[in-house]
């Protein structure tokens, strides 16, 4: 399972199923992009690899659930089990759906729609960061598509800056950002995964790199985080070439574990 594109850059993660069947879409499979000549996401590219961070707060999600959820009487051990994992798996999908609606009034808000106003604590703090990083041509939630690697992804926000080492004053530097919604601590600093860097170098490459296929010598990117539970904190962090050049190694590598897992090679 996973997230697929065309080469138009139409999303493609359902397919139709049979007349008669329960639901009209499932998920798309790899033997579905595999048949149909499919791009996998660059998320998607990430199941290769461990997410130690996801994998501790879906751990924490769980045993706070078991903390509060005493065994009946008449319930046995499997029951119980289900029922918990039941339950935790209601709390990670709220958390994701906050993060999905979150963005999704960020999008809209950058691009001069209305959007949900019961968000404004998370939005507003993210729309005052990103105007303060004067950012040209701004594109937001564009799709992406790299046939010559082979992936494809939705960026969040991409455009062009001053280079401040310069004394042009036209926009020189590209530039992605990526939003990402996390719980975090007072007074503890925010965790940065590694596929995040992976993520940003992937989506560089495919829309401003040579090619589409080398870094742009000029590339920077960033990560805006928006904390879900300490509302109005807003965080970014910044990556220079060396460091998205480092990245784009790292997806390289998974993404050619993940074609090699999958038996995945496509011409065009």
């Amino acid at each position: 399972m996973g997230h697929y594109y065309n080469l138009d850059g139409d999303a493609c993660h359902t397919q139709a199923t049979k007349k008669g069947a329960k639901n009209k879409t499932r998920p798309t499979t790899v033997s579905d992009a595999r048949k149909l000549k499919l791009l996998p996401s660059v998320t998607t590219v990430f199941d290769t690899v461990s997410k130690p961070y996801l994998t501790e707060w879906q751990i924490k999600e769980a045993l706070k659930v078991a903390y509060k959820t005493p065994a009946g009487m008449d319930e046995g051990e499997d029951a119980w089990i289900e029922h918990v994992r039941e339950k935790a798996s209601q709390q990670v999908g709220m958390a994701a759906d906050l993060g999905t609606n979150v963005h999704k009034a960020i999008e809209q808000a950058l691009n001069g729609q209305e959007w949900a106003q019961e968000l404004k604590e998370y939005v507003l703090p993210v729309l005052d960061l990103v105007r303060g990083m004067y950012i040209n041509e701004q594109v937001s939630e564009s799709v992406t598509v790299n046939p010559e690697i082979g992936y494809a992804g939705c960026v969040d926000l991409a455009g062009w800056m001053k280079d401040e080492h310069s004394m042009v004053e036209i926009p020189t530097v590209p530039v992605v950002v990526d939003f990402k919604t996390k719980k975090t601590k007072p007074h503890v600093a925010i965790d940065v995964s590694e596929t995040y860097p992976w993520q940003l170098a992937a989506y560089h490459v495919s829309k401003f790199g040579k090619s589409q296929r080398e870094l742009h010598p000029l590339a920077r990117a960033a990560l805006v985080f928006i904390s879900s539970t300490e509302v109005g904190r807003v965080e970014v962090k910044w990556f220079e070439h060396a460091d998205l050049d480092y990245a784009w190694d790292c997806f390289k590598a998974c993404h050619k574990l993940w074609c090699l897992r999958n038996d995945y090679y496509l011409t065009y």
